[in-house]
């Protein structure tokens, strides 16, 4: 088969959208969000779409960054071709990003690929839940291109001034939109994520949770994101005594700030080894944790509101 011989099937076109949302995906990845069955049949059938569509230049692949020897996976993102067919089909694709780029670094890669496996969870999960709708999702690489700047009266620095204040610049790294039908009543329910991998200090993380909540108590957020109320969702991947010193040092930013009566607004967890998340688990579980108290909570909470 030539490259000019490939006719792209449905399936085919599926995974180029998919590539475009989450920018970096393995095959891995690809399999959960397309195959059912978890065996290795069908990351053998995964295998060859990809396959196909690498070798007929519609994705670029290259090997996973990595501090060890030996093989590694691939990593499959947009080629130029896959970018300018997405941009017929009306997708927002800017003329600089259209060029291929090398491999990123090994931190950031394995950012982007864990809370890709967050971001997949929350796609499947109206798959196994029909009452559970996720009405939009913006990863990262979108919310860069349109970041938040919010009045922040505690900012120290020199950034941009707004009537005295300080603009902070808020980037999540994603955002999901999800809508709860509920006896009937349809419930939003907006959560900002972000991903640790351990690597964040004190300072910075703190910085990090103010200029969250202040963008999550803006006019500005409600306008661009058309919601009213949000869930902040830190999700881990360093284990249980991180989750643990994420939440101390957001409850001392949240008690300097005077708004420890939000507290309740963020929520921790802490992500097994396996990239393989149950949706059902991470979503909808008593896993997650408040900056004040211990007794864990689902993240979205599908029990019937109390009627007065």
């Amino acid at each position: 088969m030539t490259h000019q011989a490939l006719t792209l099937s449905e399936r085919d076109e599926q995974i180029l959208q998919a590539v475009y949302t989450y920018q970096y995906l393995t095959l891995a990845q690809i399999t959960r969000l397309f195959f059912s069955a978890r065996s290795q049949r069908s990351k053998n059938h995964a295998g060859q779409y990809v396959k196909r569509l690498a070798e007929a230049q519609w994705l670029v692949r290259f090997p996973l960054p990595s501090t060890q020897k030996g093989n590694r996976a691939y990593v499959y993102t947009l080629a130029y071709k896959g970018l300018k067919y997405l941009h017929t089909l009306g997708f927002d694709v800017s003329p600089s990003s259209r060029q291929a780029k090398p491999a990123p670094s090994y931190q950031h890669m394995q950012h982007t690929l864990c809370l890709n496996d967050v971001l997949i969870a929350a796609a499947l999960l109206p798959r196994r839940v029909p009452t559970v709708l996720l009405c939009d999702m913006q990863h990262e690489w979108i919310l860069k291109q349109k970041p938040l700047h919010v009045p922040s009266p505690d900012t120290p620095g020199n950034g941009r001034m707004h009537s005295g204040w300080q603009l902070t610049s808020v980037i999540p790294d994603a955002w999901l939109d999800f809508r709860l039908c509920l006896n009937g009543i349809t419930y939003q329910t907006a959560v900002w994520l972000e991903l640790d991998r351990g690597s964040e200090e004190q300072k910075q993380f703190r910085r990090k949770v103010r200029g969250l909540y202040h963008a999550s108590r803006s006019e500005t957020y409600r306008q661009e994101f058309d919601a009213q109320n949000i869930i902040i969702a830190f999700a881990t991947t360093a284990g249980e005594k991180r989750r643990e010193q994420l939440r101390q040092w957001t409850k001392q930013e949240l008690s300097l700030l005077q708004t420890i009566a939000d507290a309740d607004l963020l929520l921790f967890t802490s992500l097994p080894p396996t990239g393989d998340l149950d949706p059902e688990w991470l979503f909808l579980s008593p896993v997650w944790s408040t900056p004040l108290t211990n007794t864990p909570v689902p993240l979205l909470d599908l029990s019937e509101p109390e009627t007065s």
